[in-house]
């Protein structure tokens, strides 16, 4: 009798003991959360983690993450993801985080994946985007500044666009998902009795990323000095310094500056007017005693509704996109002085 109650007892508890293996294992391979790495804001306030969730999936598959965002010992804000590195693990390599003033940037790389952009702000929204890819970005609560942008004439001979500076950085901020572009009272300013399409005293602004790092791109915007108008835009590189991570922020800056004068136009559109027109710039470079300066012709010029657009580069000079308020006449004139003229449809 006793055996038989062994015996019941061992077949009741093999199954049982085989139930908590497959949970346990279950638990491992899908639901276990592993802390990969943390960031902590510059001002200690805020706590960033990085949390694997089970195992890859066997044999080459996604892996499934958490970030979190903490106040403290309070959550604010999360956000999940899929990870695509060739079956690997989720790593502190995996993602690069950058602290701003309303949100936590992170982006996320892997082998077999674009790497992918999330914002966790300190409000509990989020925002989402996938970079380097040829397609339009996906965005998640996203709204972009469009800018009602015209053209009038300030001073005699002087054509403006109808916005500010500060326009133009919160327009441009709101295309690339991120406060990139500081306020303009943080920018390098000084005062020159002439711009490039002015002949009156004009304000240069000068923004770049670092300035401790001098082959990063800068923007020049041209502001008069009596009022809150844009004379011109430049995006600017300097080629004697060339990497692909500087000339690919280039341009991207280039991309983002013409979403704000453009935002009806797709990624596509854009991405290839960008393209062409620095394309054509690189074809076509002056000689270096023209460099870029007041009353300089290009070599082509494109235009669409009041916006003008046209590349510029001089050997021993940095290379430009600019941007200049234009009307039929502006057009005309500069198709007499043999500048090519492209209309973009």
């Amino acid at each position: 009798m006793k055996k038989w109650k062994l015996a019941l007892f061992i077949a009741g508890v093999i199954p049982l003991l085989l139930a908590l293996l497959y949970l346990c294992l279950r638990y491992e391979t899908c639901f276990k959360k592993t802390v990969c790495d943390t960031s902590v804001s510059p001002e200690g306030r805020y706590t960033l983690t990085l949390l694997a969730i089970g195992e890859p999936d066997w044999p080459f598959g996604s892996a499934s993450g958490r970030l979190t965002l903490k106040e403290g010992d309070t959550q604010i804000n999360q956000a999940d993801f899929e990870l695509k590195n060739d079956g690997g693990r989720i790593h502190s390599d995996c993602w690069r985080v950058t602290w701003t003033e309303d949100c936590a940037e992170v982006i996320l790389s892997g082998e077999e994946q674009f790497d992918e952009q999330i914002l966790l702000y300190f409000d509990g929204t989020a925002q989402r985007r996938t970079l380097g890819n040829e397609t339009e970005p996906t965005l998640a609560q996203t709204k972009i500044d469009a800018l009602d942008i015209r053209v009038m004439e300030n001073r005699e001979n002087e054509l403006v666009f109808t916005i500010s500076i500060s326009d133009y950085i919160r327009s441009y901020n709101s295309c690339y998902c991120r406060n990139y572009l500081t306020p303009a009272s943080q920018w390098q300013c000084y005062t020159y009795d002439s711009a490039i399409h002015s002949d009156h005293e004009t304000k240069y602004y000068f923004f770049t990323e670092d300035e401790n790092v001098h082959s990063l791109p800068t923007i020049t915007v041209y502001v008069p000095t009596n009022g809150d108008y844009i004379q011109e835009i430049t995006v600017n590189y300097d080629e004697h310094s060339y990497s692909e991570p500087g000339y690919a922020l280039y341009k991207e800056m280039c991309y983002y500056t013409l979403k704000v004068f453009f935002p009806e136009l797709t990624y596509e559109t854009i991405y290839d007017l960008c393209t062409e027109i620095i394309t054509l710039g690189n074809q076509n470079v002056f000689s270096s005693d023209a460099w870029y300066g007041s009353g300089a012709v290009p070599y082509a010029l494109f235009y669409k509704d009041g916006i003008g657009i046209y590349p510029y580069f001089a050997i021993g000079d940095w290379e430009h996109l600019c941007i200049i308020p234009v009307t039929e006449e502006t057009v005309a004139e500069f198709k007499q002085k043999g500048v090519e003229i492209h209309e973009i449809q």
